[in-house]
Order: structure tokens, then sequence, then C-alpha cells
């Protein structure tokens, strides 16, 4: 036995079914688009994050070449570490280390 609808009935739910559809595939558009969206933001902040991250390890890099250069043209350091280096005696190189790492301590 198959069930029959009259008319009226069989509009309302071919047009519910039609309803169903309609909402469900904008739906799916609407979830797909805020999930491209929503990486999009993402990796714009990453990218973002990335850059800062990236200036400030130069602007340390830069910082730390130019306290090597300070150290590296102090008169000081320079006579210490050819006293040490020349002194055949465990004490005077003893002496000449320790006044080195004294005039190395920040």
């Amino acid at each position: 036995m198959r069930l029959r609808l009259r008319l009226t009935p069989r509009l309302t739910v071919t047009f519910a079914l039609f309803a169903v559809a309609l909402v469900a595939a904008l739906a799916t558009f609407a979830y797909f688009r805020a999930r491209a969206a929503l990486q999009e933001a993402t990796l714009a902040a990453l990218a973002m994050h990335t850059a800062e991250e990236s200036h400030h390890l130069d602007h340390w890099i830069g910082e730390g070449k130019r306290s090597v250069a300070a150290i590296a043209s102090s008169t000081a350091v320079r006579e210490e570490v050819d006293l040490l280096l020349a002194s055949r005696e465990p004490a005077a190189s003893q002496v000449s280390h320790d006044r080195l790492v004294q005039e190395l301590r920040p």
C-alpha cells in the first residue's frame, strides 16, 4: 500500500525539504568561509609575531656584537691578555688572569 498525500501536504513536505537543503547548504558554506577566515587571521598573527621576534633577536645579536667589539677594543683588556700570554710564571699568570676576569665582569 502506498501512502497518497493530497497536493497541499505534498507541497508542504517538498518546500520543507527544500528549506532544509537550503539551510544546510548555507550553513556548510558559512562554516567553510569562517574556517578559512580564522586560518587566515591566525597565520597573519603568527607572521606578525615572527617578524617581531626576529626584530628582537636581531637587536639582541647586534647588542652582543657591540659589546664584544667594545671589550675587544679596550686597551686594558688587551694589555692584560698580552701580560697573560707573555708570562711564564704561574703566579704572574694568575695575577694577570684575576685582573682580566675583574675587568670583564659587568
